[in-house]
């Protein structure tokens, strides 16, 4: 995947869970070449869920592997909408709760990858 993507890019994690609530981290300035492996950062969770007791907020290091998240997904789609940004492209598999969002720049290499697991409740 690393040709895909640009030498300096941003990765973005967040995950909504109806429980433990939002999870969300960032890294920026990432090589190219880390995208085919395992992504290690330091992830925030706000314990603030809807369905179940609040938590504490908790920090934690959270390992991220592309390849092994996507493995799992059940199909993916690429869905093309009228008001959608431009230089973006939107990959859902897993149901509609986990998704990518690729943001690329004018050399069509990837500058920014967020992966988006929202727990619909």
């Amino acid at each position: 995947m690393n040709s895909f993507f640009n030498d300096s890019w941003l990765f973005i994690y967040h995950e909504d869970n109806r429980c433990d609530g939002s999870t969300d981290g960032q890294l920026d300035n990432l090589k190219s070449s880390l995208i085919d492996s395992t992504i290690t950062l330091e992830v925030k969770n706000d314990g603030n869920g809807w369905a179940c007791d609040k938590k504490e907020p908790t920090s934690f290091d959270l390992e991220f592997n592309l390849m092994k998240k996507v493995a799992e997904w059940d199909r993916f789609e690429i869905p093309n909408y009228e008001n959608q940004e431009e230089n973006v492209v939107l990959i859902f598999g897993a149901g509609e709760s986990d998704y990518l969002k690729l943001h690329y720049d004018d050399n069509n290499l990837i500058v920014k990858l967020e992966y988006r697991s929202e727990d619909p409740g």
